[in-house]
């Protein structure tokens, strides 16, 4: 059988059901082949080579509230400005969908202003909220991303 028309070819029936069965408010993290995906998640395989492809791919299919959320280099890592992935995540995004809102975020906590800002890994790993893990092959350092699932309706 021929693949589906517009889906990405990443995205193997697994990957399939488990987005159809994210309803709204799931967190979905999108992962480099590094990041250590906590225990108590559910957790599936992108087939695909990168986390941006993997990013668009989902993107043209679930629906996201809020802002996409790039992770970006520790800020004592200066040469990368807002880092590769960040720049080449938010380009294709871009191009592909032309409407997302993202921005960088930090992969640990830091503190602006007197007041705590949750990294990357706060905000995906918190055990209090349903996460879709979706680890990709990327070997690119800070290749991750995390949105909310939005109504389908929208």
């Amino acid at each position: 059988m021929p693949p589906l028309k517009g889906i990405d070819r990443g995205l193997n029936g697994e990957a399939l059901k488990a987005l159809e069965e994210s309803g709204h408010g799931r967190r979905i993290a999108v992962v480099d082949a590094s990041y250590n995906i906590p225990r108590w998640s559910q957790a599936i395989d992108y087939n695909g080579k990168t986390s941006v492809e993997a990013l668009v791919g989902i993107l043209k299919l679930v629906p996201h509230e809020g802002n996409i959320l790039l992770m970006k280099p520790d800020s004592d890592v200066t040469e990368y400005g807002d880092g590769p992935f960040c720049d080449i995540a938010a380009t294709e995004v871009d191009e592909a969908l032309g409407y997302p809102k993202q921005f960088g975020i930090l992969r640990l906590d830091t503190i602006e202003n007197d007041e705590e800002v949750p990294g990357f890994y706060s905000t995906a790993n918190d055990e209090s909220v349903d996460t879709l893990f979706i680890r990709t092959r990327d070997t690119m350092a800070f290749a991750c991303a995390t949105f909310v699932v939005g109504h389908s309706q929208e």
